[in-house]
């Protein structure tokens, strides 16, 4: 059905003879003295060489003879006195038509995969070797060499990453390179680590306004919620001594300048985030997706704006 050599491992499966001359003359290169048998026949000057012209004039072949079955013929005699008798029989091999067949399965560390919606867990860089049943389900046997078992590596289409699994020479019964009627062969792919398949979608830059109009009701421990393109972030605050000891709650204020903090050392109207009187004021914004930080706008800054900022997973 035409043999496709993009792909050049396809010669991999064929059995290769080299066949030199000691002269420039024409001569007939005799060869395949194993008399190996095949419907592909692959010629090219010496792939060692560099000195190597002819053109191809002649071929001789042997075509295989059909075969046909014979007849076992005899005849049994009885003889009682003067009476005989005699009956004709035989038997013949029955007449069986070529009916190849092929199957393969294949096994993700021994797992044999029957929906591809339910996979097997391999978490990347595990290892992961790929097997495979080939059985000959026909009547007609294979040799080794007319068997060929590929893989696509995961990239349908693409034929340059392909690898051919190897065989288990253990699992051909008899030891004699022939798949026959009913045996099956199983071929092993190299051990690799399992691919990371995660994918990260195209990140997105968000801004957040955080202000508001706070009451004048100071309740420690509140939470301010902000969403942004569907985006949420949860804001509380907290305040220590500068010793960084007596962690308490605090107040977040949110005012047309920004947020802000009332301590519970502190009133209404000294509400910055700062680092007086001996208390150091924490704002911690707890959001709904993983985030970059890239940087905040600072306002209503009094002498100083040095700022220390902490990220991780909470």
């Amino acid at each position: 059905d035409g043999v496709d050599f993009s792909n050049s491992s396809f010669l991999n499966s064929f059995v290769k003879e080299n066949n030199f001359a000691n002269h420039g003359g024409d001569r007939w290169a005799e060869f395949n003295n194993n008399e190996l048998t095949g419907n592909v026949v692959v010629i090219s000057a010496y792939t060692g060489g560099t000195n190597d012209s002819f053109k191809l004039k002649k071929l001789d072949v042997s075509v295989l003879g059909e075969e046909t079955p014979g007849v076992y013929q005899n005849i049994a005699t009885v003889i009682a006195g003067d009476v005989s008798d005699s009956d004709v029989s035989g038997y013949v091999n029955p007449v069986i038509e070529p009916d190849p067949g092929i199957d393969i399965e294949k096994f993700v560390n021994g797992i044999d995969v029957t929906d591809i919606n339910n996979l097997p867990e391999i978490a990347a860089g595990e290892d992961v070797t790929f097997s495979y049943t080939v059985t000959n389900t026909g009547n007609v046997d294979f040799s080794a060499q007319e068997i060929m078992v590929t893989d696509d590596n995961g990239t349908v289409g693409d034929s340059s990453d392909d690898f051919n699994p190897i065989l288990d020479t253990s699992t051909d019964i008899g030891s004699d390179g022939i798949l026959s009627a009913g045996e099956t062969w199983t071929y092993y792919s190299a051990t690799e680590a399992a691919q990371d398949l995660s994918t990260t979608s195209t990140s997105t830059d968000l801004r957040f306004t955080l202000t508001g109009s706070s009451s004048t009701n100071i309740t420690h421990g509140n939470v301010r919620s902000f969403t942004e393109d569907g985006v949420s972030v949860d804001v509380r605050a907290f305040s220590s001594n500068s010793s960084g000891g007596h962690w308490r709650t605090a107040y977040v204020a949110a005012f047309g300048g920004g947020l802000g903090i009332t301590n519970r050392n502190e009133s209404g109207s000294q509400h910055y985030v700062d680092n007086s009187d001996g208390d150091i004021d924490y704002l911690v914004f707890e959001f709904d997706s993983n985030v970059t930080l890239n940087r905040t706008f600072l306002d209503y800054v009094g002498h100083d704006s040095d700022i220390t900022v902490w990220v991780g997973d909470g």
